[in-house]
């Protein structure tokens, strides 16, 4: 398993035979649900079938002290993609190392 760690953005990854979607063809959504939990949380549910197998995939990602900090999983089996995230939707404000109030985040 490999571990990686962005001190910048506070990022940390786990990943287990990961590959970058972004090279692959597009899928095909099945499923992408959202739900508003409290004033600033939101949860991401997602379920997409790639044309091509891209094997067993397993990622995990903490992301911290920048833009919609949250926790994230996606597994891919074969042609099956499932994401899900939960975060929070407010920015990060880099000059006061905190989250900017929503009355702030057009500023």
């Amino acid at each position: 398993m490999k571990k990686e760690r962005r001190a910048k953005t506070g990022q940390t990854h786990f990943s287990r035979n990961g590959f970058d979607p972004k090279l692959a063809e597009r899928p095909r959504h099945l499923l992408h649900k959202y739900a508003s939990l409290s004033k600033h949380k939101g949860f991401e549910l997602e379920l997409m079938a790639w044309p091509k197998s891209h094997g067993l995939s397993f990622h995990v990602s903490w992301r911290r002290r920048q833009d919609h900090p949250g926790i994230g999983l996606q597994v891919i089996v074969g042609r099956y993609e499932f994401s899900m995230d939960l975060y929070d939707s407010r920015h990060w404000n880099h000059d006061l190392d905190q989250l900017k109030n929503t009355e702030d985040s057009h500023k």
